[in-house]
């Protein structure tokens, strides 16, 4: 079997049960910025699971600065409109490297 057969097989019969967690690597994890971002941090409770509403709810803060992986990081460029899960799109106005180039900062227009 092709593995992106299995893998189709496999969300079908997990995503229903699996509750969803996030977690970024602290090791080269990238600060994002949202410049209109809420000036004081808020608690909302979303679905886990956008399309299962059996697998409950979860409590996502909305802060001014988020955390995100470097692998993700790396394939955003400035102006690039993203969409952030839960909290919406946003614009990549600037992305700060440090004197390595590796990227650390990003700031955004939401």
């Amino acid at each position: 079997m092709e593995w992106d057969k299995l893998w189709t097989i496999n969300k079908k019969i997990i995503d229903p049960v699996c509750p969803r967690h996030t977690a970024v690597i602290e090791e080269r994890r990238v600060l994002l910025t949202l410049t209109n971002g809420p000036e004081e941090p808020f608690t909302r409770i979303v679905p886990r699971h956008k399309k299962y509403e059996g697998a409950g709810e979860k409590c996502t803060t909305f802060i001014k600065t988020i955390w995100i992986e470097h692998a993700d990081a790396e394939s955003i460029s400035v102006d690039e409109k993203i969409t952030l899960m839960d909290w919406g799109n946003a614009i990549v106005k600037k992305i700060e490297k440090g004197q390595d180039g590796i990227i650390t900062q990003y700031l955004t227009g939401v």
